[in-house]
Formats: C-alpha cells, sequence, structure tokens
C-alpha cells in the first residue's frame, strides 16, 4: 500500500491505497500532486508580485499628487501676479487721471492737485472706490498699509479693492511715491507692490513712469 500526501496550506489530503487505482490513473494523481505544489508556489510568488506593485503604484500616485499640488501653488502664483499688475496699472491710470482732470479745469488748478499726499520723500496710498480729494492716505516709506478687498457678495462694492475698515484684508501691498523732476513740468510716479503668501518668500515688483504737464 503506497500513500500520497498533498499539502494545502494548513489542510492535509491523502490519497489511499494509490495501487488500487488502475495503472492509467496513477501517473495523473501523482502529477496532480506535482501541480498542486507548483500552484502554491507560484501563488507565493504572485503575492510578492502583488507587493510590488501596490509599491510601484504607491510611488506613482505620489508623484502625481506632488506635481498636482505644485502645478496648484504656481495657479495660485499666476493670479496673485496679475492682480498685482492691475492693481499698479489702477494706481497709474487714476493719477494720470487727476492730472487730465486738473490740466482741463482752467483757472490755475495746480496740476499735481490732490496728489500731495504721495510727495515730497513720503509715500500714500490709494483708494480707487474714491474720488480725488479723498482717495489719497500719506504713509511712511516701506510702512504703507495692505489693501482690503470688499467680499461682500451684497455689496455694491463686491470684488473691489480700497481700505474701507469692514472690507477683507488682502496680502497685496501698494505703495506710492511721487518725485517731482522740473517743477511744474515733469514727475517720476513710482508705484511699489509686494505680497506675499504664507511662508513663501515675498513676491515685489516696481512700476515707474514720467508723467508731464501737457498744459
Amino acid at each position: 500500500m503506497q500513500n500520497v500526501k498533498i499539502k494545502m496550506k494548513n489542510y492535509n489530503f491523502k490519497i489511499k491505497n494509490l495501487n488500487a487505482y488502475p495503472e492509467r490513473v496513477q501517473p495523473r494523481l501523482r502529477q496532480s500532486e506535482r501541480t498542486l505544489g507548483q500552484g502554491f508556489s507560484n501563488g507565493g510568488f504572485t503575492l510578492l508580485e502583488t507587493l510590488i506593485g501596490i509599491s510601484i503604484l504607491v510611488a506613482v500616485l505620489t508623484v502625481t499628487f506632488t506635481v498636482v499640488q505644485s502645478s496648484l501653488s504656481s495657479s495660485v502664483e499666476s493670479k496673485n501676479q496679475v492682480t498685482a499688475f492691475f492693481l499698479a496699472q489702477e494706481a497709474v491710470e487714476y493719477i494720470r487721471n487727476v492730472r487730465d482732470s486738473n490740466v482741463l479745469s482752467g483757472g490755475g488748478v495746480n496740476w499735481l492737485a490732490d496728489l500731495g499726499s504721495c510727495y515730497p520723500n513720503t509715500a500714500c496710498t490709494l483708494d480707487a472706490t474714491k474720488g480725488p480729494a479723498t482717495a489719497f492716505s500719506n504713509c511712511s516709506i516701506n510702512n504703507c498699509p495692505n489693501i482690503r478687498q470688499d467680499l461682500n457678495g451684497a455689496s455694491a462694492t463686491y470684488g473691489m479693492y480700497g481700505y474701507d475698515s469692514s472690507w477683507t484684508s488682502t496680502l497685496f501691498n501698494r505703495e506710492i511715491q511721487i518725485q517731482v523732476v522740473v517743477p511744474n513740468q515733469e514727475i517720476i510716479l513710482t508705484v511699489i507692490m509686494k505680497w506675499q503668501k504664507g511662508t513663501s518668500p515675498q513676491r515685489t515688483f516696481t512700476v515707474r513712469e514720467s508723467i508731464f504737464n501737457w498744459q
């Protein structure tokens, strides 16, 4: 009598009286034993492959999330740069408009009327939601307050920037300086934009433009 034992994990299966089976069946039973053994061996290898595959997948997902996060940060920074540019341009256009209004008004009005808060040797802020008489406020160089924004969706000034104390403070700082080059003829307008988000380095750029009394 010959017994063939086939081990499957924690279970043992015995084929008793192997010789009792026809001779043509016995080789098949022995082949089944070898096949099952190989199957469990290959099963262990498949598990290893699965673990490696999971590790690769985790690595790929980590890289993907890093790239996405970097892209989002770049998108936010680009948005901030565009906002800062338009805020600087707003100051230039507003002061040009003040100059034009003063020149066109006639009657001996100083072409720099209402701009006295921005010079000499000082800086100023601009609240473009107000008229020229109250739009400019004096501040120390490198010490001007950040611009505020109206985030009240029900407000008529929603989304606009200014210095209303009830509005939300932003990360943007705009400093305006005026230097008289030729009295009653030419000034140099300087607009300095600064902003910083979180622990990122402070960003800054400067716009300079010569403005003339074309009267």
